[in-house]
């Protein structure tokens, strides 16, 4: 929450801030998956590439993680730790998260097919599960 205030503070002054809030251009959903298939393709190609093979459609997994702001997915803790990076640095932030979310799990995504991805997707939220990759990455946040 400091480094939320923090960051606004330094955005500006009122009026600043107030633009940067309420006038800054809002992406529509398929602009997001849009630039986010393409960082996705040019940050992990290989991964990628695994996905598209496997035809994992973007519903199950990163418009999920988008439109809920991960709260979905993710256990609560590191939920309000990645939503106070996005207040801090903006939604460019949900890019970043994302980002390093797959390359955290990149090499047991390729050991697994669609149902399995979707499976092991809905382990996120498992807090108490030892094979959890997730369960300690709010830490490095």
């Amino acid at each position: 929450a400091f480094c939320s205030f923090t960051s606004l503070n330094r955005q500006a002054t009122a009026y600043g801030w107030l633009k940067w809030t309420l006038f800054e251009r809002v992406q529509t959903a398929s602009e997001v998956a849009v630039n986010f298939d393409r960082l996705f393709q040019e940050t992990l190609p290989d991964l990628y590439q695994h996905f598209k093979d496997n035809e994992i459609p973007d519903l199950l997994w990163i418009n999920k993680w988008f439109q809920s702001c991960f709260l979905y997915s993710f256990p609560l803790g590191l939920c309000l730790r990645i939503w106070d990076n996005i207040l801090a640095h903006g939604t460019k932030f949900l890019f970043q998260m994302s980002l390093a979310v797959l390359m955290l799990i990149e090499d047991k995504m390729y050991r697994l097919g669609l149902s399995e991805i979707n499976d092991y997707f809905k382990l996120f939220k498992e807090e108490v599960d030892d094979d959890n990759p997730i369960k300690n990455f709010e830490k490095l946040i």
